[in-house]
């Protein structure tokens, strides 16, 4: 009978147990904390760390139909905790003990302090851009929205003092490593312009063909820009092309203005002034000559 009574006791206290809420909360802890009321896991110490699972970039690609939230430590390549966001469809590295992070491969990174925007590679300057945008677009806009007429664009500052003369504010290049301008300094407070006329650059050097004669046609205007009504003097692109295509842009857009290039008038007014000058000089030898002859003529008269 007594046996009876603790195969019933017994069989009730499983029923309980089965039959009881489940607590939906769990905390590991060495002190027995309940866990916080706003977490499914609570996991606290202060002399251990929390182990997430270890895996190489190969294993972490294989992981079958990731849950958006899933995380891994990457221990290969770019090492670090990974997440797995589905609304990109890819892991997402947050960091490591180098101090870097990114969205993802084709976003943004930041490396040893650079920061890159869509570059493939670490960013190689405070701040490196690499975009494929649409073709007529533009890979970087900077814009300052302030309506009145005191809203700046860009600030450049170019080293900790004052700028040398070496010093390029701005670099223009046709790819990494090929410079083809630069806006610098000329050390007295004045900003340069520089393209290049490096000879090695050129070929086929031979006299131009432009003279005064032809800087004699290009056509000088006053005006007013429609935009404000501000006077103005200089030139008018589809006029200027007819004289000296060279100095104006022709947009391949047409909804785009033309433009010119003023710094390509140069070396025609340069060859314009020694023209001048070979014609100012062959005036003075013959007045010299219309002297001397004069001169002789009242000596002889003199007599």
């Amino acid at each position: 009978m007594k046996r009876n009574s603790f195969y019933t006791a017994a069989i009730i206290f499983v029923l309980l147990a089965i039959t009881a809420p489940v607590k939906s909360q769990v905390a590991i802890n060495a002190t027995g904390a309940e866990p916080h009321t706003s977490s499914m896991l609570d996991v606290s110490s202060t002399t251990k760390g929390f182990l997430m699972p270890r895996m190489t970039q190969a294993q972490r690609n294989s992981i079958s139909s990731p849950t958006s939230g899933l995380i891994i430590f990457q221990t290969d390549g770019t090492k670090g905790i990974y997440f797995y966001d589905g609304s990109l469809g890819s892991w997402v590295f947050q960091g490591s003990g180098t101090s870097t992070w990114d969205v993802d491969s084709n976003g943004i990174n930041y490396q040893s302090g650079n920061i890159g925007i869509q570059a493939d590679s670490d960013p190689v300057a405070s701040l490196y851009v690499d975009g494929y945008p649409p073709i007529n677009s533009y890979v970087s806009i900077f814009h300052n929205s302030r309506s009145n007429a005191a809203a700046n664009g860009i600030k450049i500052k170019a080293g900790a003092a004052s700028p040398s003369t070496s010093t390029k504010f701005i670099g223009f290049f046709k790819d990494i490593d090929n410079i083809v301008g630069a806006i610098g300094y000329d050390g007295s407070g004045n900003l340069i312009l520089s393209t290049i006329s490096d000879k090695s650059f050129k070929s086929n050097i031979h006299e131009t063909k432009y003279s005064l004669g032809n800087l004699m046609k290009v056509k000088v205007r006053d005006f007013n820009w429609k935009e404000n009504n501000k006077p103005s003097t200089g030139f008018v692109a589809q006029e200027l092309y007819e004289v000296f295509p060279e100095a104006v842009i022709v947009p391949e857009d047409k909804n785009e203005p033309w433009m010119i290039s003023p710094t390509t008038l140069i070396p025609v007014m340069v060859k314009s002034i020694q023209d001048q000058q070979k014609i100012i000089q062959s005036q003075e030898e013959k007045i010299k000559s219309l002297e001397d002859r004069l001169s002789a003529i009242e000596k002889l008269l003199a007599k």
